[in-house]
């Protein structure tokens, strides 16, 4: 199982994508991805990254973001607010999120990949919502998720203290929970 330091310095291997009108206005790089594939050293495989990029020294955004890989599917509008680029050896606290997730899946298998205490869960969920927050401490409006055949939620969540999820604090209003 592979280490998130070890993915910050991996090697890629069969890329291969578009990349078009790619153009600069100040601090910021804007790029139509189209298609991108690639594996990485460690197993993590992408068979699709699209979206409408923009990189800049406060914010990567992904809109029409598509991510596929063999088991996960994930359809978002996406934005990481930072200060500085330094901010990500600190993503946990310090990288803001903001996300609208439409009708995916997200295998935990795919998660493991950058938060090991989930490598062998070998589940996935079904989720749609809106999120914002950073990793340790984070909301989602609006949230649906269906886990395993018989977990259904709506409603909406707050999670304060991950990745340690001893010490996580959940605040939950449901409009449905079925367990």
């Amino acid at each position: 199982m592979p280490a998130w330091s070890e993915l910050q310095q991996s090697r890629h291997q069969n890329i291969s994508g578009n990349f078009n009108d790619v153009h600069f206005i100040n601090d910021s790089v804007f790029a139509d991805i189209h298609k991108l594939q690639f594996e990485d050293h460690s197993g993590f495989k992408v068979n699709e990254f699209t979206a409408d990029a923009k990189v800049s020294s406060s914010e990567i955004r992904l809109k029409n973001f598509t991510l596929l890989t063999p088991q996960t599917q994930l359809h978002s509008n996406l934005a990481f607010q930072y200060d500085s680029f330094p901010d990500f050896e600190d993503f946990l606290n310090k990288v803001r999120i903001n996300s609208s997730i439409k009708n995916s899946v997200v295998s935990f298998d795919d998660i493991a990949y950058f938060a090991t205490d989930l490598w062998q869960f070998n589940r996935s969920v079904k989720l749609s919502g809106d999120f914002k927050g950073t990793v340790s401490k984070f909301r989602g409006r609006n949230v649906t998720f269906q886990f395993g055949k018989d977990t259904r939620f709506k409603g909406n969540i707050g999670l304060t203290g991950l990745p340690n999820i001893e010490e996580t604090y959940l605040d939950r209003k449901s409009t449905r929970l079925n367990s």
